[in-house]
């Protein structure tokens, strides 16, 4: 009864992590799409600002020429952090697999006490004098026969 108690804590217990991992691996997950999103946009951002055949006066070509400089540093951060956000959905995936993992050895580990518990008490029912039909035992029939 105890172990069954202390089962059923563990279990609880390992759902609430199980749950929490996966709420941080969909968080972690989302952060990596905004990212990716934002460096897609300074993407198109940069190639806009790219220069383009046709007359151009000098003035707007050093003013684009410095702001593509600033796309690219911009783009350069986004991939680091691009990057990093892999590098943290990854972690949050292991971690989500490992509550995963953690949470099945408690519910295998309850199946096997409720089998043990039905074979005890299987084990137990043969083990009892056998009764007739009507509740009397055999054994007290064979004595009073003697």
């Amino acid at each position: 009864m105890r172990d069954e108690k202390r089962l059923g804590r563990l279990l609880r217990v390992r759902s609430l992590q199980r749950d929490q991992r996966r709420a941080e691996e969909v968080i972690a997950r989302q952060h990596h799409a905004s990212t990716a999103e934002l460096l897609q946009r300074i993407d198109r951002l940069h190639d806009d600002v790219s220069p383009t055949s046709g007359t151009s006066f000098g003035f707007s070509l050093a003013a684009a020429a410095g702001y593509r400089d600033r796309l690219h540093v911009s783009r350069l951060d986004a991939r680091g952090r691009l990057n990093k956000a892999e590098q943290v959905v990854e972690a949050r995936r292991a971690a989500t697999l490992e509550a995963e993992r953690d949470h099945g050895a408690i519910e295998k580990l309850m199946e096997r006490a409720e089998r043990d518990r039905a074979l005890a008490e299987m084990r137990r029912m043969m083990d009892e004098a056998p009764t007739r039909r009507n509740g009397t035992l055999l054994a007290e029939k064979e004595t009073s026969r003697n």
